[in-house]
């Protein structure tokens, strides 16, 4: 019976060192894939926040085209406009003060919906750089967490081991 107690003991014994030996290998690991895996996350991340900010620049442009189409339709009406008054007025249509101030008219017409395409561009690149950053700091934190988890890795052998 002593013997029977004295082999439970041993066997006991084992698997306590056994589990010493492997929790630390364990717990290793799941630090490793977890530091890892968490930087992974944060590429994926800052990936979507590039879509968005990409889908955001075209829509900037788009936007930014149609106020421009807006802008000249408008600038059409009015210069329509001036032609019919100076028409009425009996001035004429080719009086040449007409002309000056219909042709000032078409220039500061031009000159604003084309600042509007300027403006939407403006915005479009912002947000195309805001993406290139993004996945820059994505693309960093993860190289990051892979050296953290090596780290981490050698960390933990180190004590296992040494």
């Amino acid at each position: 019976m002593a013997e029977l107690a004295a082999l439970a003991a041993a066997a006991g014994s084992a698997i306590a060192g056994s589990a010493s030996t492997i929790l630390p290998i364990i717990g290793t690991a799941a630090t490793v894939a977890g530091t890892i895996g968490a930087g992974y996350a944060g590429k994926q991340e800052a990936e979507f926040e590039a879509k968005q900010s990409e889908r955001a620049s075209a829509d900037e442009r788009a936007i930014a085209s149609r106020q421009s189409e807006e802008r000249r339709k408008k600038t059409a009406f009015v210069l329509s406009e001036q032609k019919a008054k100076a028409a009425s007025s009996g001035a004429g249509v080719t009086n040449p003060t007409i002309l000056d101030i219909m042709g000032d008219t078409a220039q500061e017409g031009d000159y604003l919906a084309r600042s509007d395409i300027a403006a939407g561009e403006t915005k479009a690149r912002g947000l195309l750089d805001k993406a290139a950053a993004s996945r820059y700091k994505g693309k960093a934190g993860f190289k990051g967490a892979i050296l953290e988890g090596i780290g981490a890795g050698a960390k933990g052998t180190a004590k296992m081991f040494g």
